[in-house]
């Protein structure tokens, strides 16, 4: 992970939080550059503005740091490895991972990690800058043990969580198989995960009424594919349960509701006056997911430039469409424009 500077709608946060990583992630070794090293040092500092349209009038945000992480972690060749990774946004502060990895075999290689980390749930890449509305529904933490084989073209993965860090008692397992061959922008690529208890999945568990221990389990599955040829990219992905929360919990029009999301996005890679760029569009659509904020429909579309081997720069313009006034959304459009800047080194 390098660090980088982002332009996007964002609140207010000090610059000096920004100043002092950005100078510490200059002053220590990061993965590029300390491949022998027994920790590796790495950050991201995000700095973001905007301007978006709800058909009631422009409105812009100032330029604000948006969220600094800031990662230690040890070289991946070595059997035994940990990792953990600090990250400060504007209402909170928090380990957003902290595991210890064991690795084994040769070619085909094993892994047992245990701790805070993010599930195998999902495939939540983007040429974008925003997050996909699949990666809102479906991407999850989990303390507990995950289990990791790798046999080159095959992936597979069994995690189980046991985590009771809050009153929610939060528990879940999950298992995904991976199929890709090529690398970069070159292959193609088949995926499905399912796991026993989407109510982990982090943006869900913040919009629970009632995450009590006796809160309802609520499974839910998770597919992609992906293919490129180099120059051309599709990604088709979708995140859903498969049964109803209970309507106290998280509720839609009435009911409990059942939410996924899904998205086709295509991006195209090209050279202008000698820059790499990047062109990429996306339509996704949500359903029933009224209660995590998300939109019903949105169509974006972006262009970035690899501006020098550390500097690139992006831009985005995204359409939303909420859900309509009969099950309790505004029934609006909206427009967003981001601008983002990122140095990386």
């Amino acid at each position: 992970m390098a660090s980088a500077l982002y332009f996007h709608v964002s609140r207010n946060m000090r610059s000096t939080h920004f100043v002092l990583i950005f100078l510490l992630s200059a002053m220590i070794p990061t993965a590029a550059n300390a491949a022998d090293s027994d920790v590796l040092v790495s950050g991201v500092n995000e700095f973001e503005t905007g301007m978006s349209d709800d058909g009631s009038g422009m409105t812009t945000s100032d330029p604000a740091i948006s969220k600094i992480e800031l990662q230690f972690n040890s070289p991946e060749s070595r059997p035994f490895g940990a990792l953990l990774r600090l990250k400060h946004e504007p209402d909170e502060d928090e380990v957003d991972e902290a595991y210890l990895r064991y690795q084994f075999g040769g070619k085909n290689k094993f892994a047992i990690i245990a701790g805070e980390s993010y599930t195998p749930f999902g495939h939540f890449d983007s040429s974008l800058i925003t997050d996909s509305m699949t990666l809102t529904v479906g991407e999850s933490r989990l303390q507990g043990l995950k289990f990791e084989s790798d046999r080159g073209d095959w992936t597979a993965s069994v995690f189980a969580s046991t985590d009771s860090s809050d009153s929610s008692s939060r528990v879940a397992s999950g298992a995904g198989i991976n199929f890709h061959r090529g690398k970069d922008w070159r292959g193609y690529g088949l995926g499905i995960a399912a796991i026993s208890n989407i109510a982990i999945a982090d943006e869900i568990h913040s919009a629970l009424s009632s995450p009590g221990v006796n809160s309802k389990t609520v499974p839910a599955l998770a597919a992609h594919a992906i293919y490129g040829d180099g120059t051309n990219q599709i990604i088709v992905d979708a995140v859903t349960a498969t049964e109803r929360f209970a309507p106290g919990e998280l509720a839609f029009a009435g009911d409990g509701a059942q939410p996924g999301a899904w998205r086709t996005e295509v991006a195209r890679h090209f050279q202008f006056l000698d820059k790499p760029m990047t062109v990429a569009a996306s339509w996704q659509q949500s359903h029933e997911a009224l209660a995590l904020s998300l939109p019903q429909t949105r169509i974006g579309a972006g262009l970035s430039a690899e501006l020098s081997r550390n500097a690139s720069l992006a831009l985005e313009l995204l359409h939303d469409t909420a859900y309509p006034v009969s099950v309790g959304g505004s029934g609006g459009t909206y427009d967003t424009l981001t601008l983002k800047f990122a140095l990386t080194f």
